[in-house]
C-alpha cells in the first residue's frame, strides 16, 4: 500500500487548502497513517484516487471566507500603491517644475521622440554643463558624446527618484508592514553609483584626473561661447 502526503493529496483533489482535505477525509473513509507527534498525517493514495475517480463532478475547490477577505484587502492595497505612486510622480513633477514626467519612469512604450533626446530639461541642463566642464579642462572629444549622455540620463534619474523617495522618507511598507528602503531611493542609489562609474571614464573630479593631460582654459570670445552651447539634440 502506498501512502502520500496532504500536499500530494490536495494535487491529485484539485483542491488547494488542508481545510477541504480533511473535510474529505473524514466524511468519506479515506485510510491515514500517522508517523507520529508533530508530523503531518499520510493518506492512502489508492483511496484519494478512488475518491475523485467517484467524485470527479463534485469536487469543488475549498476557499475559506478569511482567504477570500484576504484577497479583497490585497487588492485594495495594490489599488491604494497605484494610487500613491501616480500622487508622488505628480508632486515630484511640480516640485521640479517639469512638464512631463522624465522619460524612463513608467513604463509606457518609447516613441521616435524619446529614442532622438531621452533628456529632459534637468537632464538637458547636465549635459551643457558637463560639456562645457570637459571643454574647459580640454578633455572633451567628440566620441565622449555617448558618455556624457549616458551621465546626464543617470543624472536626470538619480534627481528625480531622490525628490521622489524623500516623499515617504525614503521608506515604505510591504504587504506584512515591515519597513524597507523605498524603490526611489534604491533607483537614485544605483544612478548615484552609474554616475560615479561613467565620471572616473570622463576623468571628472580630482582622482580621476590623475594622469590625464589637462590645459588651462583660454581666453573666450562671444563666438566660442555661442558654439560651446552643446545640445543633444
Amino acid at each position: 500500500m502506498e501512502y502520500i502526503t496532504g500536499k500530494e493529496s490536495q494535487n491529485i483533489l484539485n483542491i488547494t487548502t488542508r481545510q477541504g482535505l480533511n473535510k474529505i477525509v473524514k466524511n468519506n473513509n479515506i485510510t491515514v497513517k500517522s508517523q507520529g507527534a508533530g508530523k503531518p498525517n499520510l493518506y492512502l493514495k489508492s483511496d484519494i484516487e478512488k475518491y475523485k475517480k467517484d467524485n470527479k463532478k463534485n469536487i469543488v475547490k475549498y476557499k475559506p471566507k478569511s482567504s477570500v477577505k484576504k484577497d479583497i484587502v490585497k487588492k485594495q492595497r495594490i489599488i491604494k500603491k497605484k494610487e500613491t505612486i501616480e500622487k508622488i510622480k505628480e508632486e515630484t513633477k511640480k516640485d521640479l517644475q517639469l512638464d512631463n514626467v522624465p522619460r524612463g519612469t513608467n513604463k509606457q512604450e518609447l516613441n521616435n521622440e524619446d529614442l532622438q533626446n531621452p533628456l529632459n530639461e534637468i537632464g538637458q541642463n547636465e549635459f551643457n554643463r558637463m560639456v562645457e566642464l570637459l571643454k574647459d579642462m580640454g578633455t572633451y572629444k567628440d566620441a565622449d558624446r555617448s558618455l556624457v549622455l549616458a551621465y546626464s540620463i543617470s543624472y536626470q534619474k538619480y534627481i528625480y527618484s531622490t525628490v521622489a523617495s524623500a516623499k515617504e522618507d525614503d521608506t515604505t511598507m510591504d504587504d506584512f508592514g515591515n519597513l524597507k528602503i523605498h524603490p526611489y531611493m534604491i533607483v537614485a542609489d544605483k544612478a548615484l553609483s552609474q554616475m560615479v562609474k561613467i565620471g572616473q571614464i570622463l576623468g571628472v573630479g580630482i582622482r580621476s584626473r590623475i594622469g590625464i593631460e589637462t590645459k588651462e582654459k583660454k581666453k573666450e570670445t562671444i563666438f566660442d561661447i555661442i558654439r560651446s552651447k552643446d545640445n543633444f539634440d
